[in-house]
């Protein structure tokens, strides 16, 4: 798989999107998009299902744990109850305390960042509107995951007054990698695992 692919590049993590619905927590990294046929589909695919959610949970469980690897979780749609039944299966994987969490909801964030600490969230960033309300509430007391688009020389040192990381995603090319490095950014999230061994300092 992919996964695989990315432990013999230089990759630090594996990123993988949770996603709840119906009542179940899912993982992905494919596009999600709801449909009355996937809607069905879905309530019957649980995390350790066969089928389009693929690879498996456990397999990125247990790739981590041979590897040495931490695995970042972009929590898209879960709060802090959801999170606990997600948290009972990290204990069951015994990965709960090898993951950093992303989520673009401030608030589940911070409740994350009580349990762990925050240097293992992220609080994450896609439109200029939600970090300019972002900056005007004030630097947030976590890392900070970053659109591409977002990730300019001026946004990236605001946001490192904080004193956290700020990393970029999804950054498929290198052109775009090199600039978002260069513009401060202390690491990248990219789908394209041959740029990551180019760059070293990536995700």
């Amino acid at each position: 798989s992919r996964f695989r692919v990315a432990v013999s590049s230089s990759a630090d993590y594996i990123d993988i999107d949770i996603v709840k619905f119906d009542g179940k927590i899912y993982a992905s990294h494919n596009p999600y998009k709801k449909t009355p046929f996937l809607e069905k589909f879905l309530s019957f695919m649980p995390i350790g299902s066969s089928g389009i959610f693929k690879p498996q949970f456990k397999e990125v469980a247990d790739i981590a744990q041979e590897q040495g690897l931490s695995v970042l979780l972009d929590l898209k749609n879960l709060n802090s109850e959801s999170f606990e039944q997600l948290e009972e299966m990290l204990m069951d994987f015994g990965l709960a305390n090898n993951c950093l969490f992303s989520s673009k909801n401030q608030d589940l964030i911070d409740y994350i960042g009580n349990i762990y600490g925050p240097e293992k969230t992220f609080i994450s960033i896609s439109t200029n509107l939600n970090l300019q309300e972002l900056l005007e509430k004030g630097i947030p007391n976590c890392n900070i995951s970053l659109a591409k688009n977002l990730a300019t020389e001026e946004n990236v040192h605001a946001l490192k007054k904080g004193g956290f990381k700020v990393i970029a995603y999804t950054v498929n090319s290198g052109e775009d990698a090199l600039e978002v490095l260069e513009n401060g950014c202390d690491g990248l999230v990219s789908e394209n695992v041959y740029l990551l061994n180019v760059f070293g300092k990536a995700l």
